[in-house]
């Protein structure tokens, strides 16, 4: 504060051919400007303020959200040149044949045996009817185009550790903003002490 103080003065004292007058409140604001205490005292608080959002952070809900598309051209089929490839390829026999052995003996006279091509035939429209689309790959597992999205919400039901943190982190802020205060107070204090001292040498 003796640095100060010294500056203050300094500034006050009027020299012999320029004077510069400077009144009380100049004086004051210029003190609290420049106390080197009185500025580490702010920087304080701002620590304590980021302090305390880290810790509202680590309470408050957080929401993560993901989108994503794929265009395929062309998937490679992993069975391919195996025997599981005449698995999927007889698939659709396997299916034509379990229709007509249903109507057959169904003893209904409205359901008749139908030929494979009739069968795919009204699979394919089924198909398309509910927005599918059997593509023209021979590939059961291609799939022209995927979109993906995802929504996630997280929220600490209770974190006892967090709250109490909070609180200390809270009564650190508040202390500094009170040490700021007491530290203004105080180079208000000693800068007016000063400037009427030098009026009176003066």
């Amino acid at each position: 504060m003796t640095g100060l103080l010294a500056a203050v003065l300094a500034l006050w004292a009027p020299a012999a051919a320029d004077p510069l007058p400077l009144t009380l409140d100049e004086a004051v604001q210029l003190g609290l400007l420049r106390d080197y205490a009185l500025q580490q005292a702010r920087l304080d608080v701002d620590e304590a303020k980021a302090r305390v959002e880290e810790v509202y952070g680590s309470v408050y809900p957080s929401v993560d959200l993901s989108l994503g598309y794929t265009r395929n051209f062309e998937t490679a089929n992993p069975f391919q040149g195996s025997d599981a490839g005449s698995l999927f390829s007889a698939l659709g026999s396997s299916q034509w044949l379990a229709f007509n052995e249903v109507a057959r003996t169904d003893g209904d006279p409205n359901t008749n045996p139908i030929t494979l091509e009739e069968f795919t035939r009204r699979q394919g429209e089924a198909i398309s009817a509910a927005g599918g689309d059997l593509g023209t790959s021979d590939n059961p597992f291609f799939v022209p185009n995927q979109f993906s999205a995802a929504l996630t919400v997280t929220q600490n039901l209770y974190n006892g550790g967090a709250f109490k943190a909070l609180d200390s982190v809270e009564a650190l802020e508040a202390q500094s903003r009170a040490g700021v205060r007491s530290r203004a107070l105080r180079v208000v204090s000693d800068v007016s002490r000063a400037y009427y001292g030098a009026l009176l040498a003066a």
